[in-house]
């Protein structure tokens, strides 16, 4: 039941999502079912990546930002329009 709660959370809270993936897993682990705690592991694991791709996506904009900021304000651009009027 967590496991399947935690899947449906993903989209809402991810935080939430991850308590529920872990207690899935320590339920699992209890249980000794090893297939469910390979389940729950990789649950988590792919959330982990989900963030991790986040915050590189993230960074890749503000970088991709920064770099288009710094060429439009560069003598360049400022000589292309004076060479306009």
């Amino acid at each position: 039941m967590q496991l399947s709660l935690g899947q449906a959370r993903l989209s809402a809270d991810l935080a939430q999502a991850r308590a529920s993936f872990e207690a899935a897993y320590a339920l699992f682990d209890a249980a000794a079912d090893r297939a469910g705690v390979l389940l729950a592991a990789a649950a988590v694991a792919g959330l982990l990546a989900l963030i991790a791709l986040t915050a590189v996506l993230i960074a890749l904009a503000a970088l991709t930002a920064y770099l288009s900021g710094r060429e439009a304000m560069g003598i360049g651009a400022v000589r292309a329009v004076r060479e306009d009027w």
